[in-house]
């Protein structure tokens, strides 16, 4: 697991005479030593050594809010390594700030990907379960689960198995999803499991920072 330093970046915006316009206004990073940033122009070293920028999707330069009531200003976030976060901090006390672990997933959860879907849709695979048996079944991913390889005839054992061992007794929509399961290959219902590797409906695992943070292998001191 690699162990990483949470900040926050405070970004202004900055007018180019020569453009005619304005650009992004970020800490000079790159002139930090060479070897705090891996030899590399920050932007690449963010990607390489750390989780990459993760900017505020709820509030950018020309817009105010409760968060960020500074008109110009625009805030992302970035874990690095701690010699790098260090430099930054000393370099620019004014624009970089350190965040806890809990700051950051803070930040992630409810400024970054809060507009994001909990699962992502393959519209060709899902589009092709369709065809084959009409409307797809609607169930949660252990009903899903619990019916994948079931037929027909395997099917009121399965209720009463669930019944037994945990007490769940199948509501009528949850009934109906079941029917629907039975009929169908055990490959297209893995395909509406959100948890199931194989393309159809997946869990977006770029939602949560608890997802995000264990697909990265990382951990914010």
């Amino acid at each position: 697991m690699k162990d990483l330093i949470g900040l926050r970046i405070k970004i202004g915006r900055k007018f180019d005479k020569g453009k005619g316009s304005s650009r992004f206004a970020y800490p000079d990073f790159d002139a930090m030593p060479e070897e705090k940033r891996g030899g590399m122009p920050w932007q690449y070293y963010f990607d390489a050594a750390g989780t990459g920028w993760l900017y505020d999707n709820c509030c950018a330069h020309n817009e105010v809010d409760d968060y960020n009531p500074e008109l110009g200003v625009w805030y992302g976030i970035i874990g690095v390594p701690e010699e790098f976060a260090l430099e930054a901090l000393t370099r620019w006390p004014n624009e970089v700030e350190r965040l806890t672990e809990t700051e950051f997933e803070e930040f992630y959860d409810h400024r970054c990907m809060e507009n994001q879907s909990e699962y992502k849709y393959d519209a060709d695979q899902l589009n092709g379960i369709r065809a084959r048996y009409g409307d797809l079944p609607v169930a949660d991913p252990e009903i899903i689960r619990a019916f994948t390889d079931a037929t027909p005839d395997t099917k009121s054992a399965i209720v009463a198995g669930l019944l037994a061992t945990d007490g769940k007794t199948l509501t009528p929509a949850e009934d109906d999803a079941a029917s629907k399961l039975c009929d169908m290959d055990p490959c297209d219902c893995r395909a509406l499991d959100p948890d199931d590797p194989l393309p159809g409906i997946c869990r977006n695992k770029n939602k949560h920072f608890s997802d995000f943070k264990a697909v990265k292998n990382i951990r914010i001191k």
